[in-house]
């Protein structure tokens, strides 16, 4: 073809779209992409967090321990329980913190627990070089074990007659003042059915119906108590006449021994002591002024309450008196005591004097209290 080229006409490219849509779809786009690059650095920052929290075989990581803190209300409830004092209470509350002891209230339940805790609070007491301090630190530890033992040795006490068992001993006083020992035969809803004890002559002691008595007996722990009640009725029974005592829930638990005694044989001096009360400025004091003569005696049972010595000269009871002994070797210990009670006669060779201590040291104290739980050694 040799004629004129047809005409070719370029037309531009047109997009089917139209062109407000584009930017709200641009906008739409960046948003998701934002949104996806925020949720791939919110994984990645979890996933570093967990591999930073997940312990090492075998180790704990400091910086992800909880440390938790001594129950306060526990702390109270012991303190109340066993009626420690501020001091008591302040030394206890700074062992649990010490030892990480976090339910303290749980902790004294278990016996072998509170031994163990406190043979390592005296061990670490007497490594320690000595001191005014240490030995008050060793005391409060003694105290509070002793509050701890002598409230588990009570264990629940007894409020009502309902509660004793058969077979459970028992003295019993009558009106006249007599004193006579029985034994619960049988425990019932109607009362407790007893042996009718005997007199000196082996007579069955037969009172009167409704006669009052007062009874003695010791229940578990080795808790003492006490209660009065009346004769309902004489049973026979195939062991012989019973009598029917009413029940009552008015039984009184009596004081125990606070303090636990240990047998020794230890040989001691004493002297007479005089004591006399100075005054200086707004306190009086009392001072003890020993005499020079002394008698020989042998202890042959101690506490931290005090101690009774076998003797062959004896003061009279209240006077006061110094006793010189060696608890431990290497050590003499000096007390002021008070003559309480005196059992047995002269020439007898069973004479004893009951003492109750009025000061000493309280590294003498300490050694008591280290003879009484078996600690030999203590200095």
């Amino acid at each position: 073809m040799n004629g004129p080229m047809p005409f070719l006409q370029v037309l531009p490219y047109q997009t089917s779209m139209n062109p407000k849509y584009v930017a709200p779809i641009a906008v739409l786009i960046g948003m998701v992409v934002v949104l996806r690059i925020y949720l791939t650095w919110k994984e990645t920052r979890k996933t570093a967090t967990k591999k930073q929290k997940a312990p090492v075989r075998g180790e704990v990581p400091h910086s992800t321990q909880v440390q938790e803190t001594v129950s306060s209300k526990e702390l109270k409830a012991v303190s109340k329980l066993f009626s420690f004092t501020a001091e008591q209470s302040e030394f206890f509350a700074k062992i649990c913190k010490k030892k990480n002891i976090i339910h303290p209230a749980q902790f004294i339940q278990d016996k072998a627990a509170v031994d163990a805790l406190f043979t390592s609070l005296l061990h670490e007491l007497e490594v320690a070089a000595a001191s005014r301090e240490s030995e008050r630190q060793k005391t409060l530890v003694f105290f509070i074990r002793e509050a701890i033992d002598n409230r588990r040795k009570a264990g629940e006490l007894i409020s009502s007659t309902r509660a004793l068992k058969t077979g459970i001993g028992f003295s019993m006083t009558v009106e006249s003042g007599e004193q006579y020992q029985s034994a619960v035969t049988e425990n019932s809803t109607e009362g407790i059915q007893c042996l009718i004890p005997r007199d000196l002559f082996g007579n069955e002691l037969r009172l009167p119906i409704r006669s009052q008595l007062e009874l003695f007996f010791t229940g578990a722990g080795g808790q003492s108590y006490r209660c009065k009640t009346k004769i309902l009725q004489y049973r026979s029974h195939r062991t012989g006449t019973h009598f029917l005592l009413a029940h009552t829930d008015s039984v009184t638990a009596l004081p125990n021994r606070k303090h636990d005694r240990k047998s020794i044989q230890v040989e001691c001096t004493f002297c007479h002591v005089t004591v006399a009360n100075v005054v200086n400025g707004k306190k009086t004091e009392h001072k003890f002024f020993p005499s020079k003569k002394t008698y020989p005696g042998l202890i042959h049972d101690i506490s931290a309450g005090g101690c009774s010595i076998s003797v062959s000269e004896q003061l009279p009871i209240g006077e006061y008196l110094q006793i010189q002994c060696i608890l431990m070797p290497g050590n003499t210990d000096t007390i002021i005591g008070k003559v309480v009670r005196i059992t047995g006669e002269v020439g007898t060779g069973d004479l004893n004097m009951h003492i109750q201590f009025a000061k000493m040291p309280r590294v003498t104290m300490n050694r008591i209290y280290s003879i009484i739980y078996h600690r030999e050694g203590t200095r």
